[in-house]
């Protein structure tokens, strides 16, 4: 696991263009460590704040020393940013899922009704115990 920040003067150009590599970057090699399924996402909103740093910057209005970077296609467009949404979408269903299960679990105490117990079915007459000898 590493963490990567680009420092500079950067016109909303060149900013946006580095802005996009990271985020589809991250999105591809984030992932493939333990605390990464929990640090990446985290990553990814923090990003997000820088983005909106970015476009709060000006046009450039005139040429700098040399040609701002070509910012190229959105995130989603490209192929990192498709890739990057599988484990995305996997982590999301999970914690979905955990918080259906919290908040169905918690409706155990609410009044229902018993647990049925094993042999039940067949009544207590007719219910032989097979580990009894």
């Amino acid at each position: 696991m590493r963490s990567l920040r680009r420092k500079g003067t950067m016109c909303r150009t060149c900013g946006l263009a580095t802005f996009r590599e990271m985020q589809a970057n991250t999105m591809v090699q984030g992932w493939w460590g333990p605390m990464s399924v929990v640090i990446t996402p985290i990553t990814l909103l923090i990003n997000l704040a820088s983005l909106s740093t970015i476009r709060r910057i000006p046009e450039p209005f005139s040429a700098g020393h040399r040609p701002p970077l070509n910012p190229g296609k959105s995130v989603f467009a490209r192929p990192q940013g498709i890739l990057g949404l599988i484990p995305l979408c996997l982590v999301l269903a999970v914690v979905l899922l955990a918080v259906i299960g919290m908040a169905a679990g918690s409706s155990e105490d609410d009044g229902a009704a018993p647990a049925v117990k094993v042999g039940a079915c067949a009544g207590a007459s007719s219910c032989v115990d097979p580990l009894s000898s």
